[in-house]
Formats: structure tokens, sequence, C-alpha cells
């Protein structure tokens, strides 16, 4: 986990002395538009080294909200904020207890119920869903491909050649520990089986039941890849109904567990 901090440490800080993120700057020169916020980025959430990785293509935010530099007082600071992510969003501390509940992340938490690796409580009251939304987050990794906020992701706009060092920060960064699930969540990722150091395996289509016992209109898939990186393989998989709306997570991940 050394190494990562490092890394983020080092982007942190020349953020804290330039006042931007010249990375940030450099790629929208290269769109040739203010594409993504170039203050406040936001490389992972949760656990650096856990057995279980979600990929996410970045931080969704307006373009209202660019350049407003979330202050930080310093580096340690920075990390515990999205470290303990969901530990401060969802702990219960003193008696107090959180009453906003993200929809994405109760989504997260009916998908990762199926595969059996986090210790879920029983949710027989509003405090052990707290408790498991916490868990949700702070028990595996969310990273982010590029920590830049933006209101969309447009794959095609950006670029592919603009993508390249992201991708493979990607790899190095989940190859650097032993994983048990790695999942890159979206369509956009359909792309990356092209990618060097990422082998396609086989692309699994099917449909779910949904709640109401009917089964789906339109199919899902699970692209199952393998990574190279750090002197290792890691199978992982891609994920494009990831956080599509209204879809019947809890058979979704019932699948991937079985396909995986």
């Amino acid at each position: 986990m050394e190494n990562l901090k490092l890394f983020i440490k080092s982007e942190f800080e020349e953020y804290q002395k330039n006042g931007f993120c010249k990375e940030a700057k450099d790629i929208n020169d290269a769109i040739g538009e203010s594409y993504f916020d170039i203050v406040n980025p936001h490389y992972f959430t949760g656990k650096p080294d856990s057995e279980i990785v979600t990929v996410m293509l970045n931080p969704q935010r307006r373009k209202e909200d660019f350049n407003k530099k979330t202050e930080f007082k310093d580096f340690e600071t920075y990390w515990n904020t999205y470290r303990y992510y969901g530990r401060n969003n969802y702990g219960i501390t003193d008696g107090h207890k959180p009453t906003w509940k993200s929809k994405f992340d109760l989504n997260q938490r009916i998908f990762f119920k199926q595969l059996d690796i986090i210790d879920y409580k029983d949710e027989n009251a509003e405090a052990d869903i707290f408790e498991n939304l916490e868990k949700t987050i702070d028990l595996k990794l969310q990273w982010e491909l590029v920590p830049y906020g933006s209101p969309n992701f447009n794959f095609k706009h950006i670029g592919i050649s603009q993508l390249k060092s992201f991708i493979s920060r990607t790899i190095d960064i989940v190859t650097m520990y032993d994983r048990k699930y790695v999942f890159f969540c979206g369509a956009v990722f359909r792309e990356l089986a092209w990618f060097e150091n990422i082998k396609f395996i086989k692309n699994h289509k099917f449909k779910l039941i949904k709640n109401n016992g009917e089964e789906t209109r339109d199919y899902y898939e699970l692209i199952s890849i393998e990574l190279t990186g750090n002197n290792k393989q890691i199978k992982a998989a891609i994920l494009p109904q990831y956080a599509r709306q209204g879809a019947p997570l809890a058979t979704y991940g019932k699948k991937v567990k079985e396909l995986y």
C-alpha cells in the first residue's frame, strides 16, 4: 500500500504547490476545452490493498462546481478522507446516526452481497444497513481511471490517446497486490479489450430475472479479461451494465459470481 500512497502523495503535493493539476490541464489542452476540473483530484475510495477492486471512469462533477478548491490541512487528512469514506459518511459514532444514503452505494451493497466476500451483517435494523454501507465502501478499493471530475465521460471525444497513460497506471495499481475480484464498471470499458497488457478471454451474454419474476428484455454481460503487470497476471472482468439504472443487481451479482 505504501507505493500507492507515495504516488498519490506526490500528486497531491504538486497540486497543492501549483494550485491546479497539471495532468488535468494538459488533457484539457489536448481536448481543446475545459472538459475536466483541474482542482480537487479524487484518485480512490476505500482500501488500497483490498482483494476487491472496482474501476470507475472518473468522479462525476458539475461544471458549476469546477475550480472549487477543497481545503485539506495536510496529506494525511486528504488520504483519510477517501480511505475511510464509508466510515466518514455512514459510521455511527457516539449514538449519532447518519441520515443520508447514496442510491449508488445502496446498489453496490446489493451487488456485493451476492459475492460472499464481505462479511455483511443481517439487516434487522437501519443501523445494520449503515454498517453494511460502510463496509461496502471501506473494504474494497474503488479506483478512478481519471481522477479529475467532469459532468460526463465521452470516450471518443476525450480520445483514446489521452487515456493510455491512465489505463497503464490503473493496471499498475491493480496488479500491485493479489486481488480476488477486479471489475471495470461501465460500457466504455469494452474498449479495454484491445489495450496492451490486457488479454481478452470471453464475452458472456445473458438475460436476468427481475424482482417481479420476469426476464429482462436486454442482455447483460461479463467480459472476462486478464491483466499483466508487476510480474503477475490478475483475472478481471468488464461489467458494462454495473451502473445501469433499474438493473436487477442481486441476480446480476449471482451471475457474475457464477461466471467469474
